[in-house]
């Protein structure tokens, strides 16, 4: 039995995931891959590669991927404003730009339940265009903005984010291994309610209730399940060989994106690049060194790249309640990789 294998067993042994898979990659290289723990609803059928995970915030980098492309058709340039598809914004959120929502440096809150101030989802756009929540100094880790990003996308190009991301993005890297939820059959339990939620809203002056652990096919994210689903900041499902697709083209330039696209997804200074945290963010960023980009979901998947040696790391899981925290089991497989 592989090492890989053996750590994606151990994590469903000892009860930190619900289900796993896993992917390493050296170069070239043949991958090596590893499934563990069982299907939601049905736990005598094994984790393969049609199973589906919970992205979280693992869709933002989708998202961001989606950006690109608009901006490299000069379909939505990543250096539109925001009032020049809001007019009615005022000029402080008008001048911000969607690059600026993408690498979190919009003065955006980090979080605010939706579900709890606004009546319904039409209200949304009236919230996060107010001003009252642009009111971040610095470089600040914001669903909001990406959250606007999607509804600014929708109304400047008069299509879905889910028409677009489909279309543009999931399609190209073999839609089938993507879902946007729903009555989906395939889909690794989630165990996790939103009590992380409950704790957020009281940090910001607010009351919420806990949900309950999603059901099939339901995002794990309350905003998400408020909105209906993907929506800029979480809310995608996806399996193994989805992500593998994903990684294959951001090391592959000319699949999706070019090598001048590539590089201002993860260059231009700051704490983010566009869509993705740096190294230093993270303790598994920081597993693979000071060039290392990536991305990781609340749920408990990630995906690392280590451009410097050319190796990519993935990891889908549910991790089985809030207090497991996934940051040692990223560490353990990025290490993994060095004896590959």
């Amino acid at each position: 039995m592989s090492s890989l294998r053996q750590q994606i067993d151990g994590l469903v042994e000892d009860g930190s995931v619900t289900a796993a898979a896993a992917m390493l990659q050296q170069g070239s290289s043949r991958p090596e891959v590893a499934y563990g723990g069982s299907r939601l609803l049905d736990a005598d059928a094994a984790v393969d590669a049609s199973t589906l995970f919970d992205l979280a915030s693992l869709t933002k980098p989708l998202s961001a991927t989606l950006a690109l492309v608009l901006d490299q058709s000069d379909e939505l340039p990543l250096a539109t404003r925001l009032g020049a598809v809001w007019p009615q914004t005022d000029s402080r959120v008008g001048a911000v730009t969607l690059e600026d929502l993408l690498r979190h440096r919009a003065g955006m809150r980090r979080w605010m339940p939706l579900y709890a101030v606004c009546r319904d989802p039409q209200e949304v756009v009236e919230k996060l265009l107010g001003g009252d929540w642009f009111d971040v100094s610095g470089e600040v880790y914001s669903d909001l903005g990406f959250m606007l990003w999607a509804l600014t996308t929708e109304r400047a190009l008069g299509a879905t984010y889910r028409t677009l991301m489909e279309r543009l993005v999931l399609d190209p890297l073999g839609g089938l291994r993507f879902a946007f939820g729903g009555d989906l059959e395939q889909v690794a339990e989630c165990a996790l309610p939103t009590g992380s939620e409950v704790e957020l809203a009281a940090a910001v002056g607010l009351q919420v209730e806990e949900m309950k652990p999603p059901e099939r096919g339901e995002p794990q994210d309350g905003n998400s399940r408020f909105l209906g689903g993907a929506c800029g900041h979480a809310g995608l499902f996806g399996t193994l060989p989805g992500l593998q697709a994903f990684a294959d083209a951001y090391r592959s330039p000319g699949q999706l994106l070019s090598a001048e696209s590539l590089s201002r997804a993860t260059g231009g200074g700051g704490r983010y690049g566009l869509g993705w945290f740096r190294a230093s963010e993270t303790a598994g960023g920081r597993a693979f060194g000071g060039a290392a980009f990536g991305h990781e979901g609340f749920v408990g998947s990630s995906l690392w790249f280590d451009p410097d040696n050319d190796r990519v790391a993935i990891l889908l899981a549910h991790r089985s309640g809030l207090a497991v925290d996934m940051g040692g089991a990223r560490e353990r497989l990025h290490q993994l990789l060095g004896d590959l």
